[in-house]
């Protein structure tokens, strides 16, 4: 194939239109792919077509989606691969490479997480066959890559060759196998893409995983995508209310026995009741026994409890660091179900410090909503909506809402509350958050901090 001169630039610096500049770099690698379509460059990219196909919409459409930084590096790096010659304009910086290597690790994680929740596959480490439904795909190689280049940069191990290992370094702290430059600036030493209790991704990991470009639905959007698609069949009043009751339930029943999610069940449709029993709880193994065939369950949460090295503990994290341990009673695993991991670690963990809250609200008699309107905030009363977050990194929670902060924006007063516990352990959070967020219409707080400030509303909300 004869030699073409490239004449692909910077989107920033060159071209001022998304579309036009993902057309450019399309009929580059044309020249040297035969038959290029959308789809399989979206393949190239490592970008999944329905998210390409809204990065090519015209910028006054509603499916138009801004392409996130990483994936403009990404796709420039990938002319310069394929064009003999090429000339890129807009060259991948140090702490930019390193921002794609986050996100494409998170990316990875996700992507794994849901088949192994989602679809119920097996994590293997050979490559995907065509028609064979499990293996590694060709991103997935390509993230391992990066992490094994960075790796042997800094003279570290190299996490990134087998994937077991790999996802293993990832229920770890950055700062403990991977502290390269771009984790300390983005404040991610403490963070983890991965829970080690319930091996399902942090909530970085889903944060960062958008900056790839591969993901239009969340692992957390795939797990209640069920309940969303019932919920939808029926008025939306109706539909709110269901929401609320399935969610604060399950929040407050971790673990329960059988009949409780039965009695619960009576005041939804049959097909939603079905779908709890079935789906969101499943029987406690005989493992969580901690003596001869008994279950101790936490007084403060109703979780069960563990024994670990340092002794007995609540199996919800957030009850765990912020509570003593006090044992409430035990039961035969055999009568017990409890929460699935998927919403265990998106339902129940966050919800934790959400009912404490709500809680307090009650009983200052502020009437407070839970999830209203399908969780469009957290908790809401009189012209107050709260969104509480339970990131570790104060800076991804922050980056997070530099754009959009969802519900949030249909309230008077918008509060971002942390918890007690995490804002403890995490040096400086709350100005860390604030400066990352540069948000100043929104309230940043922590839980003990929010409450005292509701007692002001105590005159003008009522019970």
């Amino acid at each position: 194939m004869p030699q073409t001169q490239c004449t692909f630039m910077s989107k920033s610096t060159v071209l001022n239109s998304q579309k036009v500049w993902l057309a450019e770099a399309k009929k580059s690698i044309s020249l040297h792919v035969a038959g290029l379509t959308w789809d399989d460059f979206a393949k190239l990219a490592g970008i999944e077509p329905r998210a390409m196909k809204s990065y090519r919409m015209p910028e006054s459409s509603s499916d138009y989606r801004k392409m996130p930084a990483s994936v403009e590096a990404v796709i420039s790096e990938l002319v310069a691969k394929y064009v003999s010659g090429a000339r890129v304009v807009a060259k991948v910086s140090a702490k930019d490479e390193g921002k794609v290597l986050l996100a494409a690790l998170a990316a990875l994680v996700v992507r794994q997480a849901r088949e192994a929740v989602v679809d119920g596959k097996v994590i293997s480490g050979v490559s995907m066959v065509e028609g064979s439904g499990f293996g590694l795909q060709a991103r997935d190689r390509e993230a391992m890559a990066m992490v094994s280049r960075h790796c042997l940069l800094n003279n570290l191990p190299d996490y990134g060759s087998e994937i077991h290992n790999l996802l293993y370094q990832c229920t770890k702290p950055f700062k403990d196998w991977l502290p390269i430059e771009a984790v300390r600036s983005n404040g991610l030493e403490d963070s983890s893409f991965i829970e080690r209790e319930d091996l399902m991704p942090t909530p970085e990991a889903e944060e960062w995983s958008r900056n790839y470009g591969d993901l239009v639905q969340t692992l957390e959007e795939s797990l209640f995508a069920k309940l969303k698609e019932l919920l939808g069949r029926i008025n939306k009043e109706q539909a709110d209310l269901y929401y609320t009751k399935i969610r604060e339930f399950v929040v407050r029943h971790p673990v329960c026995r059988m009949e409780e999610v039965q009695e619960m069940g009576r005041g939804l449709s049959s097909v939603l009741a079905m779908l709890v029993q079935q789906q969101f709880y499943e029987p406690v193994p005989d493992a969580w026994a901690t003596e001869v065939n008994a279950v101790k369950l936490c007084t403060h949460c109703g979780n069960a409890i563990k024994k670990t090295t340092f002794g007995l503990m609540c199996r919800t994290r957030a009850c765990a660091s912020s509570k003593p341990l006090q044992i409430g009673g035990s039961v035969s695993p055999s009568q017990l179900i409890r929460a699935t991991r998927g919403i265990s670690q998106y339902w129940i963990e966050p919800g934790f410090d959400e009912i404490q809250m709500l809680d307090h609200l009650k009983r200052l008699g502020l009437n407070p909503q839970l999830y209203p309107k399908s969780d469009l905030v957290d908790i809401a009363f009189g012209p107050v909506g709260v969104d509480l977050k339970s990131y570790v990194s104060p800076e991804t929670l922050g980056y997070k809402l530099q754009s959009s902060i969802g519900g949030l924006a249909m309230y008077a007063d918008k509060w971002l509350v942390v918890p007690d516990w995490l804002i403890r352990k995490t040096p400086a959070y709350l100005d860390r958050l604030r400066s990352a967020m540069g948000r100043p219409d929104v309230l940043c707080l922590g839980v003990s901090e929010a409450v005292e400030r509701a007692k002001a509303y105590g005159g003008s909300v009522h019970a």
